[in-house]
């Protein structure tokens, strides 16, 4: 029995693309800002808070590179995961690396280093989320049999043998 095989228009797929792009610049945009402002918290500033120039350069920065980096991770690595949670993921690996590459050693200029460990922590995240939220199927790759139970079915992948019906 042939598999069925998926068809896509390419227009659909430039609308999906379109659209990770334009949700990768705002959550990039967001990160961006909300690293900066965790950075100026921690490192000590007496109100905390990063000026308007440095908020919008961070932000303008973030939204740069997810603009370009939301659509190839989307499709390449977190097909398979809920969208919320990839950007919600995606922002939070991105802050985390921003943060990581502020307080790093060697950190002489303030802007490449906390860009690449963004970049860096934008990758482990959609990586994680890959393994997190891998496809399960059956070995032999045999769509699911709706007309068992998702027990059944389970045991079925696991080659536990099945109990004998009675009669």
């Amino acid at each position: 029995m042939p598999l069925p095989v998926r068809q896509t228009s390419p227009a659909r797929v430039a609308v999906v693309t379109a659209g990770l792009a334009v949700g990768g610049a705002v959550a990039g945009g967001v990160a961006g800002a909300l690293a900066l402002q965790i950075a100026f918290a921690i490192s000590g500033d007496p109100l905390g808070l990063a000026d308007g120039f440095e908020l919008a350069f961070a932000a303008f920065t973030g939204a740069f590179i997810g603009f370009f980096l939301a659509p190839s991770v989307g499709w390449l690595l977190l097909r398979r995961v809920p969208l919320g949670r990839a950007f919600g993921g995606l922002v939070l690996g991105t802050v985390l690396g921003g943060l990581a590459g502020w307080f790093l050693p060697g950190n002489d200029d303030l802007m490449t280093q906390p860009v690449l460990a963004a970049s860096a922590g934008l990758l482990i995240a959609a990586l994680l989320m890959r393994l997190m939220w891998r496809e399960r199927r059956p070995p032999n790759g045999v769509f699911q049999d709706s007309s068992r139970s998702a027990e059944q079915r389970v045991r079925s992948w696991n080659h536990e043998p099945r109990p004998i019906p009675e009669t």
